[in-house]
């Protein structure tokens, strides 16, 4: 069961059947949901006064959003489940000794008043009670050790206790508490979470804490890590014996214009969102020092025109730069062996110079996709891998490649939609091209490395430009995917001069001994070909588009099977055999071909087979008569005898005549 299923509804009970093994507690349960009930034979789950929870009882799963306003957990159960008591109606719980551990999401939105927090119950994962917005007392046990992140993000309270066995406040833990106005930090607490209290929140730290402020508002670890941040600045200096930037300090700093790194700075880490959503943002020039850039540590920093990268970065994470629509130009000095991570760069749509240093390794999915006025791109030898859909949607009109590249796989997609491409060069060593690399790009030919033995599916979809492709002597090239030239209608040209795994035979890509046909141009000036007797398979789409073909010619004792769409939309397409030879005739290998409408020679007269061929692969069920005999049936078929007796022919093959 997924998430949204009863969204919307009236439910009030439920029933689970039996076979139901997975349930998403996130399931938008309507209000009135009161009972869920399950069969009592489900290896799954139980139920016991109207509640979820598992086979076993030690995990309560789902709790009924009109359940009740008040409940004590079972002595039975340990667990409290992700998203549990998600936005139920629920006031007051009691915990018992029992519970060991309260999951990710367990009381999101639901309507507590209080909660008490013992010392026994182990916050795992994270936002246990945000937004919680009546909620508005809560007791902190001595003897718990951890707040998790996000946990009391956006409650009602207005003041909080801690525990001196308190260790860790993680990151946004009492984000967007407005009410709460002044906190005191005992000083057992070594870490705090980056944007752990909201900026307006006066907090004092207890003699001996290892937290120090500046005249910033600035709060600092031990000096080395920047982790809080108590102020709305246009700028801000940063000292040079920070080392780490934490999780979301200035996220969403609307005032935040310009960040100045100190002197010799030894910043190394910038850490997940800590400058997310500072749209503002304009000034910053990162230190030398830094070696990692976390996860949207900048994304959506609208108004950044410049962003250059010094000699120790490793790696640059997850959406670091993502939508940063302002960005123009990157840069990055030579670095040893970094690493672009997913969506590092999306959506930046006015990037237009991309600078690579010569240790770039490895660029991966999605890392530079959307960025629309990226015209060229020149990469750096050192760069082996670049991943799934890496440049797709971008500007690109020029790639470079130097002589001495690395370059060994190019992922899937990874220059599709590509509109303005029209010309690229692989260097020799790449082995391996994935789906759909070029799809929809404006290329015009293509010469296949030497080194590269795999070309997957649909490679040049949708190429409407791509005239001639190339397998270069003795290239290495031994498999290509399905539909691998799928709408490349101006394709006239097939090159294969001397390979160990293809041949080319009057402009026709087969396998090496001529048992598959892979393609025939469709732009090919050729109308009538002959196949050849050692042909056994006619791959899918093998002639689609083919609009000069009028004449195809199956020899006996050759074909054995047909695959899908072998002949679709050959629109001139007149005359085709089938001898008895082929067994096995895939899904719509005539769709489209509409100057089939007599004389296709079938030798398998079997009604089976011939109710096939019409009704699945799409022959026109005229097609099946000699054009003799059509043209004489269409000038003395006037007696109603005579008509009579057609019908009655065209019901025993199981077709349509008129």
């Amino acid at each position: 069961m997924d998430s949204g299923c009863f969204k919307g509804t009236i439910l009030k009970n439920l029933f689970i059947p039996k076979h139901v093994s997975m349930m998403n507690a996130n399931i938008d349960s309507p209000e009135p949901l009161k009972t869920i009930e399950c069969d009592e034979l489900s290896d799954s789950f139980t139920s016991v006064n109207g509640i979820l929870y598992t086979k076993d009882k030690k995990s309560l799963v789902f709790f009924p959003r009109n359940n009740s306003k008040s409940f004590t957990t079972p002595n039975f159960i340990e667990n409290i489940g992700y998203y549990a008591f998600g936005y139920s109606l629920l006031v007051s719980i009691t915990f018992t000794s029992n519970i060991k551990t309260i999951e990710t999401y367990a009381f999101l939105g639901s309507q507590l008043k209080s909660m008490n927090l013992q010392p026994f119950i182990n916050l795992n994962g994270y936002g246990q009670f945000q937004n919680c917005a009546s909620l508005n007392e809560i007791t902190i046990e001595n003897g718990v050790t951890k707040i998790s992140a996000i946990c009391f993000y956006g409650v009602n309270i207005s003041s909080i206790v801690f525990p001196n066995t308190l260790k860790t406040i993680g990151a946004n833990a009492f984000a967007k508490c407005n009410n709460l106005i002044n906190v005191t930090i005992p000083s057992s607490v070594t870490v705090l979470g980056g944007r752990c209290f909201s900026p307006h929140t006066n907090i004092t730290f207890e003699e001996g804490s290892q937290f120090i402020s500046d005249d910033q508002n600035l709060i600092y670890n031990s000096r080395t890590a920047l982790s809080l941040r108590l102020s709305e600045k246009e700028s801000y200096t940063i000292p040079e014996y920070v080392e780490e930037i934490r999780d979301n300090v200035f996220n969403e700093n609307n005032n935040l214009k310009t960040i100045v790194f100190e002197g010799e700075s030894k910043l190394k880490y910038i850490d997940g969102a800590a400058f997310a959503n500072c749209r503002n943002l304009i000034n910053i020039i990162l230190p030398n020092s830094l070696e990692i850039i976390g996860r949207r540590a900048f994304a959506e920093c609208i108004s950044i025109r410049i962003m250059k990268f010094g000699n120790k970065l490793k790696t640059i994470y997850d959406s670091a730069f993502q939508s940063c629509t302002g960005l123009e130009t990157i840069e990055f000095s030579e670095c040893e062996n970094t690493t672009i991570r997913d969506y590092a760069f999306i959506s930046c749509t006015n990037l237009k110079n991309v600078i690579f240093s010569n240790n770039i390794t490895f660029i991966q999915r999605l890392g530079f996709s959307d960025c629309l006025s990226l015209r060229e791109i020149v990469f750096p030898s050192s760069l082996e891998n670049i991943d799934t859909y890496a440049f797709s949607n971008t500007g690109i009109t020029n790639i470079t490649f130097p002589s001495d590249s690395k370059l060994t796989s190019i992922g899937m997609g990874c220059f599709s939609k590509c509109f303005n491409l029209s010309h690229i060069t692989l260097p020799p060593n790449v082995k391996q091209i994935g789906s759909n690399c070029f799809e929809n790009t404006n290329i015009t030919s293509f010469t296949v490395p030497n080194h590269t033995e795999y070309m997957s599916d649909y490679v040049f979809k949708g190429c409407t430009n791509l005239v001639k492709f190339t397998i270069p002597e003795d290239c290495s090239l031994r498999n290509i995917g399905n539909l691998f030239f799928d709408g490349c209608s101006s394709l006239s040209v097939i090159e294969c001069p001397r390979s160990e795994y293809f041949s080319v035979d009057v402009g026709a890509l087969y396998n090496k001994s001529e048992t598959i046909l892979f393609c025939f141009p469709p732009a090919s000036d050729i109308k009538f070909f002959n196949l050849p007797q050692t042909l056994r398979t006619i791959s899918s789409c093998a002639f689609i588009g083919c609009r000069n073909l009028i004449s195809i010619s199956i020899p006996d004792d050759s074909v054995r099977t047909i695959e899908q769409y072998a002949f679709a939309n050959c629109s001139s397409l007149t005359s085709i055999n089938i001898p008895k030879c082929v067994e096995n005739v895939e899904s719509s290998i005539f769709f489209g071909c509409d100057h089939l409408r007599c004389g296709v020679i079938i030798e398998n007269r079997s009604i089976p087979f011939i109710s096939k061929i019409i009704s699945e692969c799409l022959l026109n069920p005229k097609a099946i008569y000699s054009c003799d005999f059509l043209t004489c049936q269409c000038r003395v078929i006037n007696a109603e005898i005579t008509q009579s007796l057609l019908y009655a022919f065209a019901i025993i093959l199981n077709v349509e005549i008129f």
